[in-house]
């Protein structure tokens, strides 16, 4: 394996304070997908379908189906060379309030 960079798209938010964009569908294709579920599912090359801000599918790509029957704003992004996974979570935290 080489060397992966990050994949950097916008900032989602429900707030509307937040950089939103007015889209109905991202397509991520050609990446290289750890999904991190208990299968530990991994898909090289893979694709990643975002409907409405919601993770709508992930599988092998390029695939039998196209997704042309979908009405609405499509953006595809070309993941070559780079690693999609889910956000991980730092819970390391420090307090001045702690009491011995």
């Amino acid at each position: 394996m080489g060397s992966y960079s990050v994949l950097r798209t916008p900032y989602y938010s429900t707030c509307n304070c937040a950089f939103r964009l007015n889209m109905s569908r991202i397509i991520i294709k050609n990446a290289t997908i750890l999904t991190l579920d208990d299968e530990d599912s991994f898909y090289y090359p893979g694709l990643i379908e975002i409907r409405d801000d919601k993770i709508f599918r992930i599988q092998e790509w390029p695939s039998q189906e196209n997704g042309n029957n979908y009405e609405g704003t499509t953006v595809v992004l070309d993941g070559s060379d780079k690693l999609v996974m889910p956000g991980l979570v730092d819970l390391h935290f420090h307090t001045s309030f702690a009491k011995v």
